[in-house]
């Protein structure tokens, strides 16, 4: 309806999501790290999947919150997963690491440069905390 006003984040609702991006980008020289989402409030990370369509030898993936989504690192969420194999992953979400600050960004790192790699990563997020 035209006219209504925004509602601020605090009278929203508990949030429990799963959020699926696909990735199959050409990451040169320093760009190897792609903004996945903003926490407009401080979320949990519950599970964390890859799925891998293509790969690329010695590569790996990881995700991190950053300050910024241009960051070109920022704090690991999971040990880093290999590229190197067709498959489906779960990794499991650092225990210390997993609560995401509201303001911050959750970025995709490579570990180097990539123009073949294609897949997919599934995070189950929450606002509920225990």
């Amino acid at each position: 309806m035209a006219g209504e006003s925004t509602l601020p984040v605090e009278q929203y609702p508990d949030d429990f999501q799963i959020l699926s991006f696909p990735f199959g980008h050409t990451l040169d020289g320093a760009d190897q790290t792609i903004p996945l989402f903003y926490a407009d409030r401080i979320l949990v990370i519950d599970s964390i999947v890859f799925g891998v369509a293509t790969v690329q030898a010695s590569l790996t993936a990881q995700l991190q919150e950053a300050t910024t989504p241009q960051a070109a690192s920022g704090t690991a969420l999971h040990t880093a997963q290999s590229m190197a194999t067709v498959g489906t992953y779960s990794v499991s979400p650092s225990t210390s690491a997993n609560t995401i600050s509201a303001g911050n960004w959750i970025i995709l790192k490579f570990s180097a440069a990539t123009t073949a790699v294609h897949g997919c990563v599934t995070i189950r997020v929450r606002s509920r905390q225990k």
